[in-house]
């Protein structure tokens, strides 16, 4: 399946093939949430902020937003979160660190690290980066 390999693509950090395995999801499943998220992964790869926050904002609000999917919609905040931390805008990352939290509390998960994170970055101690 495109997707797994686009995955796979991603954790040996080859960007150019998992685009082309995410975009062939894509191109039969426009909407599909995975695929944006790989292809948010990718402009992180390729240092591309503007795409990154560009797809990544797109999974966490309006009409596309990673609902169903807990995992994708909680990293996704998490990057963005990052993303604005790097830009210098404290006060939209830690926007999206509180929403990491939110979306951990309605799923019942913790696995983003959205508290420690939020945690940090109210302190003088760095925000862990991947």
């Amino acid at each position: 399946m495109a997707l797994t390999e686009g995955e796979r693509r991603i954790a040996e950090k080859n960007p150019r093939v998992a685009e082309a395995s995410f975009q062939k999801v894509l191109t039969k499943y426009p909407d599909q949430a995975r695929a944006w998220y790989g292809i948010g992964l990718v402009a992180l790869l390729d240092h591309d902020a503007a795409r990154a926050k560009q797809v990544f904002g797109r999974l966490t609000a309006g009409e596309h937003a990673a609902t169903q999917d807990p995992m994708v919609l909680a990293w996704s905040h998490v990057y963005l979160a990052r993303i604005f931390d790097d830009e210098g805008n404290l006060e939209v990352a830690k926007m999206e660190y509180q929403s990491v939290l939110s979306v951990e509390r309605r799923a019942g998960a913790g696995k983003t690290g959205g508290a420690k994170s939020l945690a940090a970055f109210g302190g003088d101690k760095p925000i862990a980066r991947p």
